[in-house]
């Protein structure tokens, strides 16, 4: 059912696409600005005492506006979440699906590199 009220807004979206254009980007960029800083908020959630949750908290943060991807970003900071895990001696802690998108998108780079 799901899927059927997805499909149709989509529908409906196709016929206001052209009232959205209107919208200059100028216009758009304060809402964008705002919800930037209400996705800040959890950052002083984060434990900055322990490292292997720190450095891939800060390499996300960092990655997202370097790369202009907020994918990369998140890719980078699992893939070094599940590295840390592994180098101290934490692989336990860390789920199994995790290590193995880990994997996935160490070998997505390796490929785009080459």
């Amino acid at each position: 059912m799901t899927a059927v009220v997805v499909a149709a807004l989509f529908g409906c979206a196709i016929f206001a696409w052209p009232l959205a254009t209107i919208v200059p980007a100028a216009a758009t960029a304060p809402a964008l600005i705002v919800v930037g800083a209400l996705m800040f908020d959890g950052v002083r959630r984060i434990r900055w005492d322990d490292y292997a949750v720190a450095v891939p908290a800060f390499l996300t943060i960092v990655a997202m506006p370097l790369t202009f991807s907020i994918a990369n970003g998140v890719s980078f900071g699992m893939i070094s979440y599940a590295a840390i895990a592994l180098c101290s001696g934490r692989a336990r802690d860390v789920a199994v699906p995790l290590y193995v998108v880990a994997a996935l998108l160490i070998a997505r780079y390796v490929w785009l590199a080459g």
